[in-house]
């Protein structure tokens, strides 16, 4: 009989293609059996604690333009939308839209919500979470405020904070 594991990556290569039944990702199955394994990590998807580490490509032609990290980030959200049932998705990240098929992990173009365009086909809705703040202070060159417990009165007028 197949472990949970297996039925979930056999789940996952109709979609995935067959080469991904062949992958050695280990997961560790659960103490109550094949079905409650299987029924575990599906919930697992469903949380987002389960992500499959496939990647999300830009189809050619879209005129999509998003960064590798960007595309790394957006991974997790698919995970939690194909482990619901989505199929194509509205997919907002770092401010823009973009129209991705969830099945394919392809971003398929942008879309500007003030075009007038009309956007059909869509059957979910999801925002990719933004990067911790250090990595955005890294990234902009912007140094934040010090972590700082206490902070003293002129360091507070300093940085215009208040020190009470």
């Amino acid at each position: 009989m197949a472990s949970g594991a297996e039925l979930l990556r056999a789940l996952g290569a109709g979609v995935n293609g067959p080469e991904r039944l062949s992958t050695s990702r280990a997961i560790a199955p659960a103490a109550g059996g094949v079905q409650a394994d299987f029924a575990a990590m599906l919930e697992q998807a469903r949380a987002g604690a389960l992500e499959s580490g496939l990647p999300v490509r830009i189809a050619s032609g879209s005129g999509a333009e998003l960064s590798e990290e960007q595309l790394h980030r957006m991974g997790p959200v698919l995970d939690r939308l194909h482990a619901s049932g989505a199929s194509h998705a509205l997919v907002a990240i770092d401010g823009r839209f973009f129209k991705v098929d969830v099945l394919t992990r392809e971003v398929r173009g942008e879309f500007d919500p003030a075009s007038g365009e009309v956007l059909d086909g869509i059957d979910a809705v999801a925002s990719v979470p933004g990067r911790p703040a250090t990595e955005r202070d890294e990234a902009s060159g912007s140094v934040g405020l010090p972590a700082v417990p206490v902070m003293g009165p002129s360091l507070a007028r300093a940085i215009g904070v208040d020190a009470a």
